[in-house]
């Protein structure tokens, strides 16, 4: 599924940082684009996060921050030719796809330089559905087809931080794309737009990518409904319930979308993921043949636990609760063991205001603000 596991977010390269030093990277190609967005189950699960993650090759170039006009204006120019000969990406293919990596950056913060978002929502749905349109129409090699789409996911990413309804309606149009990268990051993009009133009417839609072919397709689709839809609601939990899960890490992933909903019908999957243990057990590349077994660390055993123990502490399961109790007094990790007892904490305090139906229900939807590093 991905070659390596990515590096923590807060390694990446951030568009305010103009004064660092890039880093010594190898060559941009259309292959490492293709790249770009990897989407590792076990990653999916430590992070419990409707995101994909952003492998950043070096910083950008440029030497001062470009306006938001001014990076529009460098992804409509570009005619997507993406590559010089057979590998490495012509300038200006590097030009947009950092300028698209830019928008996306700068929109999740929140920074529209004064821009109307209508009509920056418009231009980016224009953009993508003439992508899409040329990648259709455009017989293309490997390489041209990864960099296309990893600039494609840049501007969808873009869009749904604009958080409108023309582009929710146009981003559940995704979900019908031939290309699963397409497909999977539409999904994201939908529950980046989660309060928009709209985002449920697209559950519908969203409920037969649970069965999509493509497995990394099945989970995120799981991920982004359980965000998406409220909790408790039936539906979504017995279509989550019913998925296909053969694979261990899809059934991680299931629990985990069953217990954002509230349901315990995952309880023994849950239970395993609140066990250390557990973790020890499993490689940090089970998904790569050719990587070997590599196990996780003590700190990304920490990640997965700090991320799941909100999580479990919001179903009504004396063994789940008991497994969370346990983490709070037993395990070798401070970081964990607060966690642990913030999760119980906040299911004590919601219960004593009846409103228990909602702890959990929306933890760890966020990569970009990874947990202090250290067991």
């Amino acid at each position: 599924m991905t070659e390596t596991s990515p590096a923590p977010a807060d390694n990446q390269a951030k568009s305010d940082d103009r004064d660092a030093i890039a880093p010594q990277v190898p060559p941009m190609t259309a292959t490492l684009m293709g790249r770009l967005f990897v989407v590792p189950a076990l990653v999916v699960v430590s992070l419990l996060a409707v995101a994909v993650v952003v492998i950043l090759f070096g910083a950008s170039p440029i030497d001062k921050p470009r306006s938001v006009a001014e990076l529009m204006n460098v992804i409509e120019s570009d005619s997507g030719d993406r590559s010089l000969g057979n590998t490495v990406l012509s300038p200006k293919s590097k030009q947009t796809w950092q300028a698209a990596q830019e928008l996306a950056i700068r929109f999740e913060k929140g920074h529209f330089d004064g821009e109307p978002i209508a009509p920056m929502a418009d231009r980016l749905i224009r953009l993508i559905k003439d992508r899409r349109a040329n990648a259709s129409n455009t017989a293309g090699d490997d390489e041209d087809h990864a960099s296309g789409i990893a600039l494609q996911q840049f501007l969808i990413l873009a869009l749904s931080k604009l958080n409108t309804v023309n582009g929710l309606e146009a981003t559940v149009g995704l979900l019908s794309d031939p290309d699963p990268q397409i497909r999977r990051i539409a999904l994201q993009a939908i529950a980046n737009m989660r309060s928009l009133p709209e985002s449920v009417d697209s559950l519908t839609k969203m409920y037969p990518l649970l069965e999509d072919p493509v497995a990394e397709v099945r989970i995120v689709a799981a991920l982004a409904i359980a965000t998406i839809a409220p909790k408790g609601d039936q539906t979504a939990i017995d279509r989550i319930a019913a998925m296909t899960a053969t694979d261990r890490d899809t059934q991680m992933n299931r629990a985990t979308a069953l217990a954002r909903l509230g349901s315990s019908r995952g309880r023994n999957m849950m239970l395993n993921m609140l066990s250390r243990e557990y973790w020890k057990n499993l490689s940090s590349t089970a998904d790569d043949a050719n990587s070997g077994w590599h196990p996780l660390s003590d700190d990304e055993i920490s990640d997965r636990l700090i991320a799941i123990a909100p999580i479990a502490a919001g179903l009504n399961d004396a063994k789940v609760i008991e497994a969370v109790e346990t983490l709070s007094k037993s395990d070798p990790s401070p970081r964990v063991r607060d966690a642990a007892l913030a999760a119980l904490s906040q299911r004590s305090a919601a219960t004593s205001t009846g409103t228990q139906g909602n702890v959990g229900s929306h933890a760890g939807l966020r990569v970009d603000e990874p947990a202090a590093r250290g067991a």
